[in-house]
C-alpha cells in the first residue's frame, strides 16, 4: 500500500471534556505515517491549556471565529500531508481507521475516502453509505454499487460524513476548498458535490469506522435537541436555491423547503418542550425565520465563497503513537469489570489496560443491566452486554440456564467483533464458565485464567454442595477446564491444580498489581504506641476471619497496645447461622476492654481502604484459599509485612517480607501475630523487604510484561479452523456436565448459538414477560421497543389497561406499530411470539395438572391461561373440585371464558389436555379446526419479514440469509398448494352457524390480526432486493386469499339478540320518527333527537340494545343510518365485507348512511404544526381504551373512507366535512347512496346541517 503521508485535522471548540479521547484514539492508529492539526477556538473551557500538553506532538492553530467552514479551510492550509482527513472532536476513531482510509485512495480517480460512524452506543451505525439530493435532502443507508450517485451532475450524488472523511489535498485546493458561506451544516456535503461534479470520485468503505459520541454544542441541548437551528435553516435554503433548480423550478424547490421549514419548527418545539425548555420556543422559531431570509437571500445570489489555499503552511510533523507491528488485537471476557470489580475483574481491568497502553487493541467485553453499547476506557473498547432472560423450553427447568444465557451473550460479541476485525486471542477466567464459549471456536485461541474454583470453595464451604445451581456450575466448570486450549496458571499452586485436570497446554504468568500506595499519606495515629493489625476481604469461611476472630481476645488481653481493624462486607458464608461480626460482637458482649478496641469498619471507599493500608502496621490474610492474593500485593505496596496461610498464591507471595502459617491452625496464626506486635525492628524490616519485591517483580508492568510475552507465544502458536462454534460440541459439553441429556442439549445449544438472537431474541424475551407480574411486563417490553423505560404516565396507562382484563398483546401491537415505535421489538413478532406462548401455556397447565394439591393446581391454571393469581373465586373452585367435578373441566372452564379471550391466550392445546368428554355437553365442540391454515401463514410471513427486516445488518452473511429466505419460501409454497378443505370446512360451519363457543374461541385465533401479514415492505441488499419483494407479493396473494375463505367476523347467531325497549316495538318506534326510521347506531351517551338511538349498552336515553352486525330491522326499512364515531373501532377487512354490505341492505331506496369519524391527514398535519400535542394525536389514533371495545382499530382519511364506500357498492359519496375540530381530535364526515339513493342527495344535504349543528 502506497505510504503517502495523511494530515489529520480536528476542527474544535470548547470540547475539552472529549477532545483527549480523541487525541488518544490517534496515538493507537497502526498506521504511523500521519500528522495531527488541530484548529481550536475561539474556546474558553480550558481546551488552549489541554493542547499545550500535546503541543510537541500536534500542530495548533488557534482561531477566533465560530466558524466550521473557515476553521477547515485553516486546516487544509497548514495540512502538509497529501490527504487530508477529518475527525470530530467528540469522535474516537477505531486503531485502523488511518490505515483504512489510505486503502481507499489506491485508484488515481479517488479524490476523497470516508469510512462507518457508529453511533453514541458503539453498536448502531449513524452513517454507513449515503447519499444527497441538490436541495438538501439525505438518503441513507444505500446499497451498493453506487455509480449512479458518482457522475458529474448526479441527483441525488454521494458524499461522505463530516466526522468521518478524507481528500486528497490537490483536489481540495482545486475546488477552492470548503464554502466559507456555511458555517455549519451541508459543508462536507457541499465539497463532495463539488468534486464529483468535476469528475473525482468518492471511495465509501465498509470499515475505517469512528465512533461518534455526538455531544452536546453551542447548536445543540443533546443529540436530537437543537437548540439553535439559525445555520442549519440557512444553510439548507442556501445549497438548495444554489444548487437544485438545475431539474426543478424555484417554485418547486421553495415548496420543498417550506415543508421542511414547518417540520423544523414542529420538531423543535416537541424536543425542546420535552426537556424542559418551552420558554426558548419562541427564540427558536425566530432563529428559523431569520435563518429562511438569509437562505433566500444567499440561494437566489447562489455565489459560492471559495479559497485560495496554496503550498502548506508548515512542515509534515509525523504524530507520535504506541501502536506498530508488534500490536495484537486481544479480547478479554469478564463479568466482572470496573466499577463492578473483584479478583477477576480487577486483573482483567488492569491488564486491559496495561496492554493497550503497550501499544495493543484490546477489547473487553463484560455485563451490563443496562443497554448494549461500546464505550473507550483509558484506551480499552469495553463492549457492555445486556445479558437476556428469555423463554428457552429445554433450558427452563435447568439450574445452568441463567448461567449459559450470560456465557452465551459475552460470547456472541465476541463473534461479532470477530466479525468485523479477527482476534488474535481470547483471556477469560474460569469463573462463571466464562471460557466455555470461546475455547469451542477454534478461530482464535482462547486462554482461560484459572482462579479460585468452585470445587476448592465447595471443600471450603460444605453446604455449598446442598445447591444445585451450584453443582451443576460446578460441573460445567470441570468440563471447560477440561477442553481449554490453553491455561493460564497465576500462581504455582494453580499451576499444579491445572496439570492434573485440562487437556490443554498450562502456563503460569504471576498477576500483579497498579501501585495503590502512589500519592497516599498515612494519617497520624489517635494513639502514640499504637499497633494495628488490618484485615481487608469479605467477613467469609474462606478468607479465613474466623479465625482471626477465634485467637482476638487472647491477643487483646496479651498485648494492650492493640488494635485491630476489619474492612469488609458481612457475607452469609460462614456455615453458621449467623455472619462472623454478629457471632463475635454477642460473645464478646460483656467484655468492652475487647470490643472497644476492634472495628468492623463495613465496606469502605477505594481511598479509605488505601488510607488503611498506610496507616496500619500489620497485615493479616489467613485465608483457607486464595489463587493469586491480590491483598497482599496491596499491603507490601506500603511497606507492610504480612501474616498469611501457607496455601495457594499466598505461598509464592510471601518470603521474608511476612509469615506463612498452615491453614485452619489459629494457635500458629497467634504466635506470628505476636511475633510481629511484639517486634518493631521485625516489622519494618519485613515491610521494607516487602515493598522491595513489589517493585521487583509484582508491580502492574511486570505483570503486564509476563502476561503479554506468553498471549504472543500462544497467538503466534495457533492456527485458526472453523466458521464458529458448532453446536453439537456445545451439546457435548452439556450432556458430559450432566446438565441436559442429548435431544434436549442439541436443540438448547442450537437456540443459544443463534446469532439471529442476539443480543435480543425477542420472542424468548416476550415470552418470558408474558410469564411475569403485570408491573415487569410493562416496564421490560419498554426497554425492549424504545431501549428505555415508560414514563410515568405511560406505565399507568399501561398497568390500568392490564387491570382492567386488557390483553398484553394489544400493547405490544401498540409499541410495534409502525411510526409509533418498536424499533427493536420489530415486525412480524406476533406471527412468531403466539405460538410460542402456546406452547408454554401447554406446559404450565400440564405442570398444573399434575400438582399435588388442589389449591397449586388452581394457582398455576389462572397464572398459565389467565396471567394472574386466584381471587376470591379461590373457595368455589375448590367446592367444585370436592364435588367431583374434574380438573379439565375447570381448565376448560378458564380457558373459554371471556377474560381469557380478552387477554388473548392462545388455546391451541384445550381438546388435547381438557378433552370435550371431561366436560358438560354444552362445551363439546365438533368440526375441523379453521386455524391451522392461518397459523402457519401467519408464522412464515412473521419470518420472512423478520428476515427482511434484518437484511440491512446482516451483510456479511449473505449465503445465510440466502439460506433462510429459501426455506421460507418453500414453506410459503407449501401452505400455497395445501388442502384448502379445512377453510372450505370453517366458512361451511359458519354459514350454518353451528360452530360451538369453544370453536369460536379458536376461530377468533385464527382471524385475529391476519391484517398485519401484508402493512410492511422491506427491501434488502444487492440481488436479494427483488427477491424479496416478490415474496412479499406472494405473501401478500396468500392472505388476501386467506381473507375471503375464512369469516371476517363472528357468525351472526353468535351475536347478542337485539332488544327494542320501547313499548310496541319496531313500529312504535316508526311513529315516534314521524313514519320513517333513522337509526343513530352506537349513540352511547350522546343519543340523537329524531333518531333511533342504538348501542350495546342499555344506558338513559338508548331505544334500541343491540350489536350494529345485528340490528331488529328488516332490509330496506331505513331512511338513514347514522355512524358517529363507530367506524373506527372495526378492522378494515370486517368493516368493508361484513359490516358494510349490511348495514347496505338495511337502507330503503331513498335512504343514506352517514358516517363521522376521525380524519387521519388532518390529525397527523396538527401534530406536525403543533396545533395538537402527541398525547391527543395517540388518543385520537388508538382510543380512550377505558372499556372493552373501546380501542381504534383503523383510521381513515376522506379519500381512503371514499374509495371503501365505493368498493362497496355505493355509487356516491360526498365529504360533507374535513379536517373540523372536535374537542381533542378533527373529524371528517361523509354521505353516502346507492344508484337509486343518489338523487335525493340534496335534501340529505340539508339534514346534514342540522346534525352537524346539534353535534356542535
Amino acid at each position: 500500500m502506497t505510504s503517502f503521508p495523511f494530515s489529520v485535522v480536528i476542527n474544535t471548540y470548547n470540547r475539552a471534556s472529549s477532545l483527549p479521547a480523541t487525541l488518544d484514539g490517534l496515538t493507537r492508529q497502526i498506521d504511523q505515517n500521519f500528522e495531527v492539526v488541530v484548529v481550536n477556538g475561539p474556546s474558553t473551557d480550558g481546551s488552549s491549556e489541554l493542547l499545550e500538553g500535546w503541543s510537541d506532538r500536534v500542530r495548533v492553530i488557534n482561531f477566533d471565529e465560530v466558524h466550521l467552514g473557515k476553521s477547515r479551510n485553516l486546516g487544509i492550509r497548514a495540512a502538509a500531508g497529501e490527504v487530508v482527513a477529518f475527525i470530530d472532536d467528540d469522535a474516537v476513531p477505531e486503531p485502523d481507521w488511518v490505515s483504512g482510509l489510505r486503502a481507499g485512495f489506491e485508484h488515481e480517480l479517488v479524490a476523497g475516502a470516508g469510512g462507518l460512524v457508529w453511533d453514541h452506543t458503539g453498536v448502531e451505525l449513524q452513517y454507513r453509505y449515503s447519499a444527497c439530493s441538490r436541495i438538501g435532502d439525505p438518503h441513507f443507508d444505500l446499497v451498493g454499487p453506487f455509480d449512479e450517485y458518482m457522475y458529474p451532475g448526479a441527483d441525488s450524488f454521494m458524499y461522505l460524513q463530516g466526522t468521518n472523511c478524507s481528500f486528497r489535498r490537490d483536489a481540495l485546493v482545486e475546488i477552492g476548498g470548503f464554502d466559507e458561506t456555511i458555517e455549519y451544516y451541508l459543508d462536507e456535503v457541499e465539497v463532495c458535490m463539488q468534486l464529483i461534479d468535476r469528475g473525482h470520485r468518492l471511495a465509501v468503505l465498509d470499515g475505517a469506522a469512528v465512533h461518534h459520541h455526538y455531544l452536546p454544542s453551542h447548536l445543540r441541548a443533546d443529540r436530537t435537541t437543537w437548540t439553535h437551528p439559525f445555520p442549519i435553516v440557512k444553510n439548507r435554503y442556501y445549497f438548495a436555491l444554489s444548487h437544485g433548480c438545475t431539474e426543478r423550478s424555484q417554485g418547486e424547490v421553495l415548496l420543498e423547503l417550506d415543508t421542511w421549514a414547518k417540520g423544523v419548527i414542529a420538531g423543535g418545539q416537541r424536543e425542546l418542550a420535552r426537556i424542559g425548555q418551552s420558554e426558548r420556543i419562541d427564540s427558536y422559531i425566530e432563529q428559523v425565520h431569520r435563518g429562511i431570509s438569509e437562505g433566500l437571500s444567499l440561494g437566489f445570489a447562489a455565489s459560492r465563497k471559495s479559497v485560495e489555499i496554496g503550498e502548506p503552511e508548515g512542515e509534515f510533523q509525523p504524530f507520535p503513537t504506541v501502536a506498530g507491528e508488534h500490536s495484537r488485537r486481544y479480547c478479554f471476557v469478564s463479568g466482572e469489570y470496573p466499577p463492578d470489580v473483584g479478583g477477576v475483574g480487577r486483573f482483567t481491568s488492569d491488564t486491559a489496560r496495561g496492554l493497550a497502553a503497550e501499544g495493543h487493541e484490546v477489547h473487553v467485553v463484560t455485563r451490563t443491566d443496562s443497554t448494549h453499547r461500546i464505550d473507550v476506557e483509558r484506551g480499552v473498547w469495553v463492549h457492555k452486554v445486556p445479558i437476556q432472560d428469555r423463554y428457552i423450553p429445554v433450558l427452563e427447568d435447568s439450574p445452568l440456564r441463567f448461567n449459559l444465557e450470560h456465557c452465551t451473550a459475552l460470547y456472541h460479541e465476541v463473534d461479532r467483533l470477530h466479525r468485523r476485525h479477527p482476534i488474535d486471542l481470547v483471556s477469560a477466567p474460569i469463573w462463571n464458565c466464562e471460557g466455555l464459549m470461546p475455547s469451542l471456536d477454534q478461530r482464535f485461541p482462547t486462554v482461560t485464567t484459572l482462579v479460585t474454583t468452585l470445587e476448592k470453595v465447595m471443600e471450603i464451604l460444605p453446604s455449598w454442595q446442598e445447591k444445585d445451581h451450584i453443582r451443576a456450575l460446578a460441573a460445567l466448570e470441570v468440563e471447560t477446564l477440561r477442553r481449554a486450549p490453553f491455561v493460564h496458571a497465576n500462581s504455582t499452586a494453580t499451576e499444579r491444580s491445572a496439570l492434573t485436570r485440562t487437556e490443554g497446554a498450562v502456563h503460569l504468568a504471576h498477576f500483579g498489581l497498579d501501585d495503590p500506595s502512589i500519592g497516599v499519606v498515612a494519617a497520624e495515629p489517635a494513639e502514640q504506641g499504637i499497633v494495628e493489625v488490618l484485615f481487608v476481604g469479605r467477613l467469609e469461611r474462606r478468607k479465613g476471619i474466623d479465625l482471626l476472630l477465634e485467637i482476638l481476645p487472647e491477643l487483646l488481653d496479651s498485648w494492650p497496645e492493640l488494635r485491630v481493624r476489619i474492612i469488609g462486607r458481612d457475607t452469609p458464608s460462614t456455615e453458621m447461622d449467623s455472619t462472623y461480626r454478629e457471632a463475635f460482637l454477642l460473645q464478646q458482649a460483656d467484655r468492652p476492654s475487647v470490643l472497644s478496641r476492634v472495628e468492623f469498619a463495613g465496606e469502605l471507599t477505594d481511598d479509605e481502604v488505601r488510607s488503611a493500608y498506610a496507616g496500619c502496621d500489620i497485615f493479616c490474610a489467613p485465608s483457607r484459599y486464595e489463587s493469586f492474593g491480590l491483598v497482599l500485593l496491596e499491603a507490601m505496596s506500603f511497606s507492610k509485612p504480612v501474616v498469611a496461610c501457607d496455601e495457594g498464591g499466598m505461598s509464592d507471595l510471601v518470603e521474608d517480607n511476612g509469615i506463612l502459617v498452615p491453614i485452619n491452625d489459629s494457635a500458629a496464626l497467634s504466635v506470628a501475630l505476636s511475633e510481629l506486635i511484639g517486634d518493631a525492628d521485625k516489622r519494618e524490616q519485613m515491610g521494607r523487604r516487602g515493598r522491595e519485591l513489589f517493585e521487583q517483580t509484582w508491580q502492574l508492568d511486570h505483570a503486564v510484561a509476563r502476561t503479554d510475552e506468553l498471549y504472543g507465544l500462544l497467538a503466534d502458536s495457533w492456527t485458526p479452523s472453523g466458521s464458529g462454534i458448532a453446536p453439537n460440541d456445545l451439546a457435548e459439553v452439556l450432556v458430559a456436565a450432566g446438565a441436559l441429556n442429548e435431544s434436549d442439549a442439541l436443540v438448547a445449544a442450537v437456540t443459544l448459538l443463534d446469532p439471529d438472537c442476539s443480543p435480543v431474541d425477542v420472542i424468548g424475551e416476550l415470552v418470558r414477560l408474558l410469564l411475569c407480574g403485570d408491573a415487569k411486563f410493562v416496564r421490560q417490553v419498554y426497554w425492549l421497543s424504545y431501549g428505555r423505560a415508560p414514563s410515568d404516565w405511560e406505565f399507568e396507562v399501561q398497568m390500568s389497561h392490564l387491570a382492567r382484563g386488557g390483553s398484553p398483546l394489544t400493547i405490544l401491537r401498540g409499541l410495534g406499530a409502525p411510526g409509533v415505535g418498536g424499533t427493536l421489538i420489530g415486525a412480524g413478532w406476533e406471527a412468531e411470539l403466539v405460538p410460542v406462548w402456546g406452547r408454554v401455556v401447554r406446559q404450565k397447565v400440564v405442570e398444573a395438572l399434575a400438582a399435588p394439591e388442589n389449591q397449586a393446581f388452581l394457582e398455576q391454571s389462572f397464572n398459565a391461561i389467565l396471567r394472574r393469581g386466584v381471587g376470591p373465586e379461590l373457595e368455589d373452585f375448590l367446592g367444585q373440585l370436592e364435588g367431583g367435578r374434574t380438573r379439565e373441566h375447570v381448565i376448560r372452564q378458564l380457558a373459554l371464558s371471556d377474560e381469557a379471550a380478552a387477554k388473548e391466550t392462545p388455546m391451541d392445546w384445550l381438546d388435547e389436555l381438557a378433552p370435550t368428554s371431561a366436560s358438560s355437553p354444552s362445551d363439546q365442540r365438533s368440526g375441523p379446526d379453521p386455524s391451522r391454515l392461518a397459523i402457519r401463514a401467519r408464522r412464515a410471513a412473521g419470518s420472512l419479514r423478520r428476515v427482511a427486516n434484518e437484511v440491512s445488518s446482516q451483510a456479511s452473511r449473505e449465503h445465510e440469509l440466502a439460506q433462510r429466505l429459501d426455506r421460507i419460501e418453500a414453506q410459503l409454497r407449501s401452505i400455497a398448494h395445501s388442502d384448502s378443505g379445512q377453510a372450505q370446512t370453517a366458512r361451511a360451519e359458519a354459514e350454518k352457524g353451528a360452530l360451538s363457543v369453544d370453536n369460536l374461541a379458536i376461530q377468533r385465533l385464527a382471524a385475529r390480526r391476519i391484517d398485519e401479514l401484508t402493512k410492511q415492505q422491506h427491501s434488502g441488499f444487492g440481488n436479494l432486493t427483488k427477491w424479496l419483494d416478490l415474496l412479499s407479493r406472494k405473501q401478500e396473494a396468500m392472505a388476501m386469499d386467506l381473507r375471503e375463505r375464512l369469516p371476517a367476523g363472528p357468525p351472526l347467531e353468535s351475536l347478542p339478540e337485539p332488544q327494542v325497549l320501547l313499548e310496541g316495538g319496531i313500529e312504535a318506534l316508526r311513529e315516534q320518527g314521524g313514519g320513517v326510521l333513522r337509526v343513530n347506531l352506537g349513540a352511547g351517551e350522546k343519543p340523537l333527537k329524531g333518531y333511533v338511538n342504538t348501542d350495546a349498552r342499555a344506558l338513559p336515553e338508548i331505544d334500541v340494545v343491540a350489536d350494529i352486525r345485528r340490528l331488529p330491522f328488516e332490509a330496506g326499512s331505513l331512511e338513514e343510518l347514522c355512524s358517529q364515531h363507530l367506524v373506527e373501532h372495526f378492522r378494515f377487512h370486517e368493516f368493508r365485507t361484513v359490516i358494510l354490505p349490511y348495514w347496505q341492505s338495511l337502507l330503503a331506496p331513498s335512504g343514506q348512511l352517514r358516517v363521522v369519524c376521525p380524519d387521519l391527514s388532518a390529525l397527523v398535519d396538527s401534530a406536525a404544526t403543533g396545533n395538537l400535542s402527541m398525547d391527543q394525536l395517540a388518543v385520537a389514533i388508538f382510543g380512550l381504551q377505558d372499556y372493552s371495545g373501546d380501542d381504534h382499530l383503523a383510521m381513515y382519511t376522506p379519500d381512503s373512507l371514499t374509495e371503501m364506500l365505493l368498493e362497496a357498492g355505493f355509487v356516491k359519496v360526498e365529504v360533507v366535512a374535513s379536517g373540523r375540530r372536535n374537542g381533542g381530535t378533527y373529524e371528517m364526515e361523509l354521505l353516502a347512496w346507492t344508484a337509486s339513493q343518489a338523487k335525493e342527495s340534496t335534501a340529505a344535504q340539508i339534514a346534514n346541517t342540522k346534525i352537524s349543528e346539534e353535534k356542535v
